[in-house]
């Protein structure tokens, strides 16, 4: 299952959390964040770098409630809701996961967010943002994505003429990078044929 952000307030990437703070330093608030992105969890460091540059930027404090993600732990966010104790900003699942949450009435749709924040997740295509099936509005922002079980035949890279992936790799780089093995793969099919005539 992708893990998506669900969205409370303007928030995203914690930047637009400046927001709470008036981007100022003056009446500094604590924001309760609650995510899976515990020890174990490769985007940890990523996490933990950008509150600790939100709080920085707004003297505002993060309180980091991450836990790893299990049943155990989604059925304490819902508790947490019910119950009146949600977190400010919340990293969750989407789909069916998501459904009692949005029905709280307690999110707020990318829809309204851009309505104050235009350029809000503007730098990714709308149907990359999964909509609710709980009343078919969008709430959640893609925060991360990852392969599982990648493996990766150097030859056939080399014989493309295909570097390997680094961390700069992007989703363009990669249509790039199958536009060129598609070709060889032409030609050496085209090449098999014509010695078969």
């Amino acid at each position: 299952m992708k893990r998506f952000c669900i969205v409370l307030a303007a928030v995203m990437f914690l930047g637009i959390l400046a927001g709470c703070g008036g981007g100022s330093k003056k009446g500094a608030a604590t924001i309760t964040v609650v995510t899976p992105f515990d020890s174990e969890d490769g985007n940890r460091a990523n996490f933990v770098g950008a509150y600790k540059a939100y709080e920085t930027a707004t003297g505002n404090t993060v309180k980091d409630e991450a836990t790893s993600s299990s049943e155990q732990w989604k059925e304490k966010v819902l508790a947490d809701f019910a119950g009146g104790s949600e977190p400010d900003v919340l990293f969750y699942f989407t789909g069916a996961d998501a459904d009692k949450l949005v029905q709280s009435g307690k999110f707020v749709s990318i829809s309204e967010i851009r309505k104050e924040y235009p350029e809000y997740a503007s730098n990714m295509k709308d149907s990359m943002m999964p909509v609710s099936t709980a009343d078919g509005r969008q709430y959640a922002v893609p925060v991360n994505g990852y392969w599982e079980g990648l493996f990766v035949n150097k030859k056939v890279l080399s014989a493309c003429g295909v570097d390997m992936p680094g961390a700069d790799y992007t989703w363009d780089s990669f249509l790039n990078d199958c536009e060129k093995i598609k070709a060889m793969l032409i030609k050496s099919l085209n090449t098999i044929k014509g010695n078969k005539n």
